[in-house]
């Protein structure tokens, strides 16, 4: 992560288009700064969360574009892992700039409610480091501010069973969905994945509502559609092609450091950080 800027600085220099890892950068300063570069040298920049991919973010975002759940009070998503003990990675865990959980896995859940509910108005953040043998924070619980939401994000290393991915509490109803994507699983076993279904999907239901619809409760079970990170490339080769829009742009990578900045500065003080509208 603490190579990204110089890595992509040169290659925008050197005249060409990029697609970066997420983070985009480990601080804001750096990724306006790359923005700016590759603007004036007319180059392409794309942030690669593939993670607006998964096939169960996409049953999240499915519900709240039907607006099934009425007006939102109350949202989490969160990862569970369990790694009692230091990876090995010391860009990950070791005591580098980018280093720990917040700059690992808070790009993907801050990207996807940024993407479900917008900007907010203001965070509190706890980063936490909780085993001995790592020298970054291997913890993190994030509370976003809207005017009449909350939405909490959380991740942590030390969870052996994990706990429902994503959920959301509105006036009409509410919607759990695991997480249930296997494309990274399949990725790490060597599977060859493809613009065709690649990865399939859960073999039973993995999203639940319980809402109403028309006057009436309702209350099912879905089985979320297979997610594909193959997506992304498609969607950046028509970019790049001139056919369609950039699908993670600049702007959108220097957002998520934006709140991880912040986030690292409130669980510092311990106060609530407002956020400049964005």
């Amino acid at each position: 992560t603490h190579l990204h800027y110089q890595q992509v600085k040169m290659a925008l220099e050197a005249g060409k288009h990029v697609l970066v890892e997420k983070p985009f950068t480990t601080t804001v300063q750096e990724a306006e700064e790359l923005a700016s570069l590759a603007t004036k040298l007319q180059r392409k920049l794309t942030i690669y969360q593939n993670r607006r991919y998964d096939g169960d973010f996409r049953a999240v975002k499915n519900v709240l574009e039907h607006n099934w759940l009425g007006d939102l009070r109350e949202a989490e998503i969160r990862y569970d892992r369990y790694r009692p003990v230091f990876g090995g990675k010391q860009h990950k865990e070791g005591d580098l700039p980018g280093a720990g959980i917040i700059y690992d896995l808070s790009p993907h859940l801050v990207d996807q409610a940024l993407q479900l509910f917008g900007w907010p108005d203001a965070l509190f953040a706890d980063v936490w480091k909780m085993r001995d043998d790592v020298k970054a924070g291997d913890y993190f619980e994030i509370l976003f501010y809207y005017p009449k939401l909350r939405v909490r994000l959380k991740a942590t290393c030390i969870c052996r069973i994990p706990g429902v991915g994503y959920q959301v509490h509105g006036m009409k109803g509410s919607f759990i969905q695991q997480r249930s994507d296997l494309q990274e699983q399949a990725l790490l076993e060597g599977v060859k994945p493809s613009l065709a279904t690649w990865c399939p999907g859960p073999q039973q239901p993995d999203g639940h509502i319980h809402t109403e619809r028309d006057g009436q409760e309702w209350k099912e079970s879905f089985i979320s559609e297979p997610g594909n990170y193959m997506g992304l490339f498609d969607d950046l080769y028509r970019y790049l092609c001139g056919e369609g829009e950039n699908p993670v742009p600049a702007a959108a990578g220097i957002r998520t450091v934006r709140i991880i900045e912040a986030a690292l500065q409130s669980a510092a003080s311990g106060q609530v950080v407002k956020l400049e509208s964005r």
